[in-house]
């Protein structure tokens, strides 16, 4: 049993949270760790050059799924089946699995920075060679990039902890909207543009060249030599927390949900009557709608007692979504592709926002971030292709999509559990 006083503090984050390694407060500046850490002329430049990563995080996964069928037809493709190409939605996945414990060694040895400007120069490499050979090199470069990812994804949120810690949820809503917009962009106009290009293999290698932009801009920083302090000790009790599991499989059951939709949603609605671009375009569609949730949310949510609410509540747009798809997917499937956006868009940042809220201080965020990323995305792995084991055997997608709907229930109840006002790390709940 805890005091009132005591449940005060465990529910309001210390303003002055220290940046990591560093005194809160600096006389130059007054004290402002913001202003101290990136100075306000290059703040715009940070926040810049931070978004040209975060936009860099997704179109290694979400431009394959629009050209599935073309990847995998016989004449043009590599002749592969729907299992297969389950495999290779999954694939990814794993290798964000195993990414994200590397993430906080890399970065206690090389100092965020630098790990994150290694971590362009892998996506740039790998985006631009992997379409160029059979289904293994495809596999092996989407899994190598999607390695490389999770340690971004890892640590993006510890920088801006770190080096933002009064403007954190803004700035998590901000890089959580350029995720999406990078999954938009690649899910929108990867059809058109191998249709440009003259075909699925440039228009897959064309996305290194986004990557290649984005290293250009981050190189500056990626000189940086600071060493980062993430809590060791901490990451290890993380393991034997609860509310460290709940915050991990909310993030793992939101993410089997996004990447099945990401998967095999333009496959659906192609079986529905749509045409190729048409279908991309529903998908970018989903995840555009979800970016003003994902603005808002993390926000709001931020500023109330807990995120109970908005942690369980967004999950009802997914389900609402979910069921029209299964149960009437040529009737309005722009509108099952609205509600998923919302609902998708929001629990996706909320998720991230969890990893922050709950923990005590900027040094516990990159460990409770590597076992939610770790643990989320071997959950995550198994979506795409379990949908697809499912629609193979039983010849519709109707089952599937139940599937994922049990999914999404069970993110409605881990909200609960999750948004609680507690935190992790040291004497954690």
């Amino acid at each position: 049993m805890t005091s009132p006083a005591e449940d005060v503090v465990r529910r309001q984050p210390a303003a002055t949270d220290p940046v990591v390694g560093e005194p809160a407060g600096d006389s130059v500046t007054g004290g402002d760790p913001d202003k101290r850490r990136v100075g306000s002329a290059g703040a715009a430049l940070f926040v810049v050059s931070l978004l040209a990563v975060a936009v860099n995080l997704r179109p290694a996964l979400t431009s394959v799924g629009p050209l599935l069928p073309e990847i995998r037809s016989d004449d043009l493709g590599l002749g592969i089946s729907v299992t297969q190409a389950g495999v290779l939605s999954t694939a990814p996945l794993l290798f964000f699995a195993l990414g994200a414990p590397l993430a906080p060694r890399l970065a206690r040895r090389f100092g965020l920075e630098r790990t994150i400007l290694a971590v362009l120069v892998v996506v740039a490499l790998t985006l631009t060679v992997r379409p160029w050979g059979g289904i293994a090199l495809l596999l092996l470069g989407t899994g190598v990039a999607a390695g490389a990812i999770a340690v971004a994804n890892v640590l993006v949120p510890a920088l801006i902890r770190r080096d933002l810690p009064r403007r954190t949820m803004p700035m998590m809503g901000a890089y959580s909207v350029t995720l999406a917009l990078g999954a938009t962009l690649a899910a929108g106009i990867t059809v058109p543009v191998s249709e440009w290009l003259g075909g699925w293999r440039w228009a897959l290698a064309s996305w290194g060249l986004l990557a290649a932009a984005a290293l250009a801009l981050w190189a500056p920083r990626g000189t940086s030599r600071s060493r980062a302090d993430l809590g060791t000790a901490t990451a290890r009790q993380l393991w034997r927390q609860p509310l460290a599991w709940q915050v991990a499989t909310y993030l793992g059951t939101q993410s089997v949900g996004f990447y099945c939709m990401v998967a095999w949603l333009p496959t659906i609605a192609r079986e529905s009557g749509m045409t190729a671009t048409e279908s991309g375009l529903l998908l970018s569609t989903s995840i555009l709608v979800g970016a003003a949730s994902g603005l808002l949310v993390p926000v709001l949510s931020s500023r109330a007692r807990n995120q109970q609410v908005s942690a369980a509540g967004m999950v009802l747009f997914i389900l609402a979504g979910l069921l029209g798809l299964a149960l009437a997917p040529a009737a309005a499937p722009w509108l099952w592709a609205v509600l998923l956006g919302i609902g998708q868009g929001g629990t996706f940042p909320l998720a991230l926002s969890l990893i922050v809220l709950r923990s005590r201080t900027a040094a516990d965020v990159p460990g409770l971030s590597a076992m939610a990323h770790t643990v989320g995305y071997l959950m995550a792995a198994a979506g795409p292709l379990v949908m697809a084991a499912i629609r193979e055997s039983s010849g519709s997608w109707t089952p599937a999509l139940v599937f994922v709907v049990g999914v999404a229930s069970g993110q409605l109840v881990l909200g609960l559990f999750a948004g609680r006002s507690r935190y992790v790390g040291g004497g954690g709940t």
